[in-house]
């Protein structure tokens, strides 16, 4: 939104600055708001990516403890 001056120099009515100023908090609310979503999506992508990471290494314990000690690794065809 842009906001000049009067055409005719004059000031701002207190009706006019009142109203910038509920746009002004407005603004601020919305802005708050959309950072809240983007940062709850950020979380709830890390959260997914814990789970998953957590899950591999449930793996690939079960995997190490599938092999004797000093026993090489073979792939698993």
């Amino acid at each position: 939104m842009l906001y000049g001056a009067h055409v005719n120099h004059t000031l701002l009515d207190p009706d006019e600055i009142e109203l910038l100023h509920a746009l002004a908090r407005a603004a601020s609310v919305w802005h708050q708001q959309v950072r809240i979503a983007m940062l709850a999506r950020q979380n709830d992508a890390k959260q997914t990516r814990i789970v998953e990471v957590e899950a591999s290494a449930v793996e690939l314990r079960a995997l190490v403890r599938g092999r004797g000690v000093g026993e090489a690794w073979r792939p698993a065809y």
